[in-house]
């Protein structure tokens, strides 16, 4: 192998200057020369965040369409724990959904002004 090769590999190619969440650029700045501009870090931090949002709102929607399925699974590893299963840290994770279900649930229908 030609390690002058792989070491080219390894560094970002900047030439077209375009950042998304699978090129960092923190990456670039040991590598090469040119730095990215505020603009382009600014949008790079955008395109992350309505990534993360896109994320988010397809899990509460999993979440919300698979909540019967997430508690069917619960009850049968509490109905099999009992007895020995060793599903304790799956109905733990279990669980954590459904609270992660139900939290989504209350903070959207929340209103102060029906609690004073």
């Amino acid at each position: 192998m030609n390690s002058g090769q792989e070491d080219s590999s390894m560094y970002l190619d900047v030439s077209n200057r375009k950042f998304s969440r699978s090129m960092s650029i923190r990456s670039d700045t040991s590598s090469s020369s040119i730095k990215p501009t505020l603009h382009e870090v600014i949008l790079a931090e955008k395109m992350d965040f309505e990534a993360k949002l896109e994320r988010m709102s397809k899990r509460k929607q999993w979440l919300r369409i698979h909540q019967q399925l997430l508690r069917t699974l619960a009850s049968y590893c509490m109905l099999q724990g009992s007895g020995g299963g060793g599903l304790a840290s799956v109905q733990m994770e279990l669980l954590l959904l459904l609270q992660a279900r139900l939290r989504s649930c209350s903070l959207s229908y929340w209103y102060w002004d029906d609690f004073f």
